[in-house]
């Protein structure tokens, strides 16, 4: 059986992808994402969403404007047993 899974980066206009964190820098790698919610969670934080962080922070928002969620799927590898199964 075929084992598909997705990761996630976030790009900008310019090709560049987000290094991730509170205060995000684009770079030609960028962070990789393992879970949609993990991004979900890191928009919120750089958003400023969560507690501790004000809302509508000009400075925090402006880091993803432009930006399109890219997703990768791949194909994972699964090892053969003793006996083929």
């Amino acid at each position: 059986m075929d084992a598909y899974a997705y990761v996630y980066k976030i790009r900008r206009s310019d090709g560049l992808f987000s290094t991730g964190g509170v205060d995000p820098t684009f770079n030609t790698v960028g962070k990789t994402w393992s879970s949609w919610r993990n991004l979900q969670i890191h928009i919120t934080l750089v958003n400023g969403g969560l507690s501790g962080y004000e809302k509508g922070d000009k400075r925090l928002i402006r880091h993803y404007k432009n930006c399109v969620i890219v997703t990768y799927e791949y194909m994972s590898e699964v090892p053969i047993t003793k006996g083929g199964k």
